[in-house]
């Protein structure tokens, strides 16, 4: 017998073995136990009364094709432990979200949010308002930027001193403003790119986000691309959140996770949690803003 039939008999032997071998494993893949999502989040602007806005829903498992909306929900606002407000939410109300009302300080003070639902464990997360930032200024050059894909673009510079504490992150937004009616203007977020150092997409292509690991204590410029020239409006204005560790991590890790997920090939991002018994994020935020003219 020569020496390609013996190669070819032995392949077709490992085959048919391997064919005989086919069998249907079983895999019993557990439930996931019930847990509350919580996505809460306001700035603090100055003004003596702020909104935190918190949209509530659940966990569901992998395969499964449940609602996530949850039938009713209590969302309580705490300020070192003593109760500032709370929100009665029911399924299929006008206003799909609790909506808390209090006077948010920057400082020391430990402000908690805590949401029950029947049937799930309740989720809790603490936060303090961090100190206000001011922008410096915000200049706006028409064509003046080209983004890594060649393209040119309108440039938007944003100038700040960050604190020395080292440890400080921000989030950016450009809004242009429409005037709807002659008292009524209404801000749109623009679409943004990062440029340069330190900055990166938040979750969406409408704001961007930063650390101070590189810059901590200096005035920086950080710059931001888009296409502010060719989307009307009255004016330009631009946003400096002053945020938390967690939701920087949570914008990054969103950001991943949906960059990921039209790749089956992808490492799973995992999405950042501040969340106690449930999942999600609280965050707080302060807010400085200059109008910027075209």
């Amino acid at each position: 017998m020569s020496s390609l039939a013996r190669r070819v008999g032995v392949g077709l032997l490992l085959c048919s073995g391997w064919l005989a071998c086919d069998q249907i494993i079983d895999i019993d893949i557990p439930e996931a136990p019930p847990r509350l999502v919580v996505s809460a989040t306001a700035s603090e602007t100055g003004d003596s009364i702020e909104q935190v806005r918190v949209f509530v829903s659940q966990a569901t498992d992998v395969y499964s094709d449940d609602d996530t909306a949850v039938e009713s929900a209590t969302a309580v606002l705490l300020r070192n432990g003593m109760e500032l407000d709370r929100y009665e939410l029911q399924a299929g109300s006008i206003v799909p979200y609790a909506v808390l009302r209090a006077d948010l300080t920057p400082g020391p003070d430990l402000y908690e949010l805590r949401v029950t639902s029947p049937g799930y464990p309740t989720a809790s997360a603490t936060q303090r308002v961090p100190s206000r930032v001011p922008l410096q200024g915000a200049v706006l050059t028409l064509d003046g930027g080209v983004n890594a894909g060649g393209y040119r673009l309108d440039r938007m510079d944003l100038t700040f001193t960050d604190p020395p504490t080292p440890g400080d992150y921000y989030l950016l937004r450009v809004y242009h403003v429409t005037q709807l009616t002659p008292s009524f203007y209404h801000p749109n977020p623009s679409y943004v790119e990062p440029y340069g150092l330190w900055v990166e997409w938040g979750a969406t292509d409408k704001h961007l986000v930063l650390s101070d690991a590189d810059c901590n204590g200096q005035t920086v410029t950080v710059t931001a691309l888009g296409a502010f020239g060719d989307e009307g409006g009255e004016y330009h204005v631009a946003a400096l959140h002053h945020i938390d560790e967690d939701r920087y991590r949570y914008e990054r890790s969103l950001h991943e996770y949906f960059r990921a997920d039209p790749n089956p090939f992808s490492e799973p991002a995992l999405v950042h949690s501040n969340i106690t018994g449930g999942y999600g994020i609280f965050s707080i935020t302060t807010v400085d803003t200059v109008r910027v003219e075209y």
